[in-house]
């Protein structure tokens, strides 16, 4: 029997329920049910709910009904069974656990949790730049439809700041200024737009404007002159360091005509900086940098121009600097009357180390000379001539060029002079310097036949040079000698004079025998090791040089001599740089590409050649080395200590 209050089941014979105490009467204490009755059966009833909690998701509402209660609330449901033949326990719904409220309360958590990650979606995409600039760009373009062309402008001018290094916005503004008539607007935007971007279709859009501006205005003033209308065209100005550093980046160069602005910019990392000018306007330029002296010229239908710029000093020394426009290779001269010396670019330096230079590009348009003591009571005039034009009997045409002299002190510029363009002779003397005074001279000279430094040799005409590099070669050749010493005739120390560059002051050879090998100049007055190299060991062949060409060349076998690396060298009077890229080549076919040599792979008949690890021709292989003529001599010594020292002797 049941509990009639709680529907436990409760033993025969109980009194009280064992589930919730309750007295039972006796009548349910007699009620014993027939153990072999069955107990009455239920029917399960299923319910099913569509709604829109979730897109027409299907909810089920599950109930455990009796027989009697199913029969009575479902509807054309089919006939109930046969009721339980004993009494049973009031009837109970029980139902699922994931009922419809749980089910609500997760769909809200999910529409918020989306809800959040559209919003921060939005704000990711929506505030990125990129998003910005377009938008700025398409507000631009419909104000423009819509002939508003002051928002458009706002539109575009926004976008540019948003992303200065994209040069669609520059266009779209560009093309509006020019559709208004406005070419002076659009060529600013364009050359802004170059500046930042280096856009190749913003150089063409500015060039067809510039041109397109100046053919309007030569139709609208006075076309009876009779005079051809010279079109705008685009020109780069290199910015170096006169002192040899290479180029200077984030220069600032400022471009007038007149009391106008023609246009400004800053230099890129390689120097450069381009510009759309009329050739046939006379425009001053103006270079600064940090660090270097403020430079001023004028120039004229030009193409290109290097403008060299001078580092500030506060020292007492003084920077002289030959500046010029034209192709032509100048040579720039001082000479010492207090210690009678001639001092040109080739070595420029007296006995007392008081010359240098910084450049000596025959057609980079500028060279300098440094002088020590500005200030000293002592006579140092400088020169300027035109060898070309010298060689060959012509006039030279140094004054056509803009030819200039500049002396830089810690104070900056104190004085400059140029060419006179009246004259054409190839020899200008422009001015001395004296007790820290300039004083011109302006003298020009067309026979230079009298001039002794026309044939110029410092080796042989510079009294004290020769004593500098034999003294400094000597003390080279003792340290040497004490830091490496000779353990036996395979292992001792020879040495060589050698002519690397074409020059007369040869270059000094230190030869530990099959070890290693060192090579001395004299740069700048100084003896300074310039090249080295080990050989002997390991298979190295050592280093060899093209005499008087300044060319080296350096090889090593590797894997018994299945492969051959091979680099060159250049020697410029103060530096050895290498000028090809990785080489070598393979007498095997590696089959197995393990880049290695095996056993069946050797082929010494014919060789592959490969540069930076691509195979290539042989004649391509070759294009990368020098093609100057001449035999190639081993770079190693030659003379003992004592032989050497003899020919050292001053």
């Amino acid at each position: 029997m049941f509990c009639t209050n709680c529907g436990k089941e409760i033993a025969d014979g109980s009194r009280f329920c064992s589930g919730c105490g309750t007295p039972l009467s006796n009548d349910q204490q007699e009620m014993i049910p027939d153990k072999n009755e069955e107990p009455a059966k239920t029917e399960s009833a299923t319910i099913s709910i569509f709604g829109n909690f979730d897109q027409g998701t299907k909810h089920d509402i599950t109930a455990n009904l009796t027989d009697t209660q199913a029969s009575d609330d479902l509807n054309n449901s089919e006939t109930a069974r046969d009721t339980a033949k004993s009494p049973s326990a009031p009837a109970r719904i029980v139902t699922k656990k994931n009922t419809l409220l749980p089910l609500l309360i997760g769909g809200a958590a999910i529409l918020f949790v989306a809800l959040i990650v559209l919003i921060v979606t939005g704000v990711l995409v929506f505030g990125s730049p990129k998003f910005r600039y377009e938008r700025q760009l398409s507000l631009g373009n419909k104000y423009l439809d819509e002939m508003d062309y002051e928002r458009a402008i706002a539109s575009y001018e926004a976008a540019i700041e948003i992303d200065p290094k994209n040069p669609e916005a520059y266009k779209a503004l560009a093309e509006l200024y020019i559709a208004m008539n406005d070419t002076e607007s659009a060529a600013a935007v364009l050359q802004t737009g170059i500046n930042e971007t280096g856009d190749d279709g913003l150089n063409t859009l500015l060039a067809s404007t510039v041109n397109t501006a100046g053919t309007d205005a030569s139709a609208a003033t006075d076309s009876g002159t009779g005079e051809e209308n010279q079109q705008p065209a685009s020109i780069e100005f290199m910015v170096t360091a006169a002192n040899g550093n290479g180029a200077i980046a984030n220069a600032e160069i400022e471009i007038n005509s007149g009391d106008e602005k023609a246009g400004t910019g800053t230099t890129d990392g390689s120097g450069k900086f381009t510009i759309q000018l009329d050739p046939a306007v006379q425009y001053t330029v103006i270079c600064r940098a940090e660090g270097y002296y403020t430079r001023a010229f004028d120039i004229q239908g030009k193409d290109s121009c290097v403008i060299a710029m001078v580092q500030e000093i506060d020292t007492e020394d003084a920077y002289v600097l030959l500046d010029w426009n034209g192709s032509q290779n100048l040579d720039f001269c001082v000479f010492d009357a207090d210690i009678k010396e001639y001092t040109n670019i080739a070595h420029p330096m007296d006995s007392n180390g008081n010359f240098l230079f910084a450049d000596n590009g025959s057609d980079n348009g500028f060279e300098m000379i440094c002088i020590r003591d500005y200030n000293a009571e002592r006579v140092r005039s400088f020169y300027v001539a035109d060898r070309d034009a010298t060689d060959s009997g012509k006039s030279s045409s140094m004054e056509a060029d803009g030819v200039s002299v500049y002396v830089f002190t810690h104070d900056g510029l104190v004085w400059n002079g140029k060419a006179d363009s009246s004259k054409s002779e190839p020899l200008w003397y422009p001015m001395y310097i004296y007790a820290g005074d300039v004083y011109a001279d302006d003298i020009y000279i067309s026979d230079l036949s009298d001039q002794a430094w026309t044939s110029f040799d410092p080796a042989e005409q510079t009294p004290g040079l020769a004593e500098i590099w034999k003294s400094g070669y000597a003390d080279i050749v003792k340290k040497y000698e004490a830091e490496n010493p000779a353990y036996s005739e395979y292992d001792n120390n020879l040495y060589a004079l050698i002519y690397l560059n074409d020059d007369s002051i040869p270059e000094l050879v230190t030869d530990h025998c099959g070890y290693h090998c060192e090579v001395y100049s004299l740069v700048n007055g100084k003896c300074e090791e310039i090249y080295s190299f080990g050989y002997g060991a390991g298979g190295r062949a050592g280093s060899s040089y093209l005499e008087r060409t300044g060319y080296i060349s350096d090889s090593d076998n590797d894997y018994a001599g299945s492969r051959t690396y091979v680099s060159q060298f250049f020697f410029d009077g103060s530096t050895v740089y290498e000028t090809t890229p990785s080489m070598y080549v393979d007498h095997f076919v590696d089959r197995n590409n393990n880049d290695y040599p095996d056993s069946d792979e050797i082929d010494f008949d014919n060789p592959h050649y490969f540069v930076d690890k691509t195979e290539v021709s042989e004649e391509e292989y070759a294009s990368y080395l020098t093609d100057e003529e001449g035999e190639w001599h081993s770079i190693n010594g030659d003379a003992p200590f004592d032989e050497i020292l003899d020919k050292l002797a001053f």
